[in-house]
């Protein structure tokens, strides 16, 4: 499926693709209903490691699907990113799930920094208060730039 030693390195996080030696933070991730709550989880998955192998050998038999997770320095895991690509619909998603202890610290926008690839310029500071609109145009604006760079190690 994908070329598992392309890695994203920025200033503090690192983001690579997913491989089977990452299954058992994965498995803690999923397992957290803090994390899971948002996607309509709140007990979390309750995947244990044979689910993971599951999920994991149909992610490797696809390739429109790409899985990476996050390591910030200091910390170590700190979460996935998902990335799908429907070419029948032309569509594609990104999911970004972070541990409790990273959410709100920025780690995805800051990501970017250090990388020209990924870097991307956005006139908000989301700590001045911005609105709930605007911060929605600020992280889709990351967000976009982290799925045209995965599209971009795809090829």
């Amino acid at each position: 499926m994908s070329n598992h030693t392309v890695e994203i390195r920025g200033e503090r996080v690192t983001i690579r693709y997913t491989a089977i030696h990452d299954l058992p933070d994965l498995m803690t991730l999923w397992n957290d209903g803090r994390v899971m709550k948002w996607v309509g989880f709140p007990e979390g998955l309750g995947y244990d490691l044979d689910k993971l192998m599951n999920w994991y050998s149909q992610l490797q038999a696809n390739p429109n699907r790409h899985h990476f997770v996050v390591h910030e320095k200091g910390t170590g895991f700190c979460g996935e990113l998902y990335y799908a690509a429907d070419k029948e619909h032309k569509r594609a998603g990104l999911d970004i799930k972070l541990i409790p202890e990273t959410q709100g610290r920025r780690i995805i926008a800051n990501s970017s920094r250090g990388h020209p690839t990924l870097h991307r310029q956005s006139s908000l500071d989301p700590s001045a208060g911005a609105n709930v609109s605007d911060q929605t145009r600020y992280f889709a604006d990351h967000a976009a730039g982290l799925c045209l760079c995965f599209q971009r190690l795809r090829r």
